[in-house]
């Protein structure tokens, strides 16, 4: 194979632009090395918070994780805020010091002398690829006077271009919100850094949340955005409240489900969930099946009551195999959708916990998942499988689906 023609190759593959993948950046790159995958070219750990302090609301704040094991780099990945009190940041591996800074002066210059705030005392933090570090909180110095270990020609320029961290765990947001476009969910497959900057990975509600009614938890797949569920929103029973997980869908599918899982069991605390449904499309039903799988959920053995998949690749894709092996940019989540990846090998072979029911729907017509959505390894636990004369897509917005997926409902969750 000619590597002139490879963009065009990965383009027929995937379903892509060439346009797309040439303009993939290189914060989102993936390096082999002797044959093998060695680490993220840039990002692949994240870190979550919220700031706690008495700050003008008028001013806007930056949070910036500060390398300090790289001396002469970059200032560091960083995320604005202008009223939002919580923040996520998507960073490479490595040793921080997390810090707040307000543009007290309104210049749109963050300036070191404008610290503000740190994470224990901007003490280091140590970072590994694919760490998901949750409550790296930060509070005011009440110190004023307190001199900032940033150098003195630290400037950040923010303009009004700048990413905007818009996005809370639980935000009640209509499903046609421009938020949840076709284009930003574009933006989360190609340039999953920049997706993070702005809505980071979170759950998201229509209505406040209501205690009398069950969350259905809708996980999207590839490119996907919670206005992949619209009809099965229209169609669903007040007794049930819909609630969507929107994330990039470039990011490596095993930090994906460890951020499913920390944003899953917060907000089922803050909200005192006892039990509630779980519903994922295509890839999101491999981000659920290692969430199930791999982080503890056997210790709440009744929350998951509905467990369904639709159209899910099981076996991965061998498409991804060669673009793993030849392509020269390498988009996280292509290491974990390939067919003879470890993601893939691992999941496989781990068993859902016991009190987990799960329903497995597949399309005849899915020329898509084609006979991967058939993986004899995933049929071993289900407690039924139902196929479909509809494709990929269509799977989603199919009458006789949903009448099938409400039976299971009305089933696992009885009136009372």
């Amino acid at each position: 194979m000619k590597i002139k023609h490879l963009p065009h190759l990965i383009a027929i593959l995937f379903g892509i632009s060439t346009c797309s993948y040439l303009n993939i950046s290189g914060k989102d790159e993936y390096q082999i090395r002797d044959s093998r995958i060695e680490k993220a070219r840039n990002n692949s750990c994240v870190i979550m918070g919220s700031i706690h302090g008495e700050f003008p609301h008028s001013l806007t704040k930056m949070v910036l994780a500060a390398p300090i094991d790289k001396p002469g780099s970059a200032p560091g990945n960083h995320v604005i805020l202008v009223d939002n009190q919580n923040y996520m940041l998507y960073l490479p591996a490595g040793e921080y010091m997390i810090g707040l800074l307000l543009d007290y002066n309104n210049d749109d210059l963050f300036e070191a002398n404008e610290l503000v705030g740190s994470f224990n005392q901007l003490n280091p933090i140590i970072l590994n690829e694919g760490d998901v570090r949750t409550r790296i909180d930060i509070h005011q110095h009440l110190d004023i006077n307190m001199d900032s270990p940033f150098p003195d020609q630290l400037k950040i320029r923010y303009n009004f271009d700048s990413h905007i961290y818009l996005a809370a765990n639980g935000q009640v947001r209509k499903i046609y919100d421009a938020v949840f476009s076709r284009e930003n969910a574009r933006v989360g497959y190609w340039s999953p850094t920049n997706f993070m900057e702005s809505f980071g990975a979170n759950f998201y509600m229509e209505e406040p949340f209501d205690p009398t009614r069950i969350p259905v938890i809708f996980v999207h797949g590839s490119n996907g955005t919670p206005q992949d569920w619209v009809y099965f929103r229209l169609r669903l029973d007040k007794r049930f409240q819909p609630v969507y997980f929107y994330y990039p869908s470039g990011l490596r599918l095993t930090l994906v489900a460890r951020l499913l899982h920390e944003k899953l069991i917060d907000f089922t605390e803050q909200h005192n969930i006892r039990n509630l449904c779980l519903v994922a499309h295509s890839m999101g039903g491999l981000i659920t099946q290692e969430m199930l799988t791999s982080y503890g959920m056997d210790i709440y053995p009744d929350l998951v009551g509905l467990y369904v998949t639709l159209a899910t690749p099981w076996s991965g894709f061998e498409s991804a195999d060669t673009a793993v092996a030849t392509s020269p940019k390498k988009l996280p989540f292509w290491i974990d959708i390939a067919s003879r990846s470890m993601f893939i090998k691992k999941l496989m072979n781990k068993p859902l916990p016991d009190k987990i029911d799960h329903y497995l729907f597949f399309g005849r017509d899915d020329q898509v998942s084609r006979g991967r959505a058939l993986d004899e390894r995933a049929f071993k636990n289900v407690k039924g499988a139902y196929a479909f004369d509809v494709n990929h897509s269509t799977i989603l917005s199919d009458r006789r689906v949903f009448r099938q997926y409400q039976s299971l409902l009305e089933k696992s969750f009885p009136r009372k």
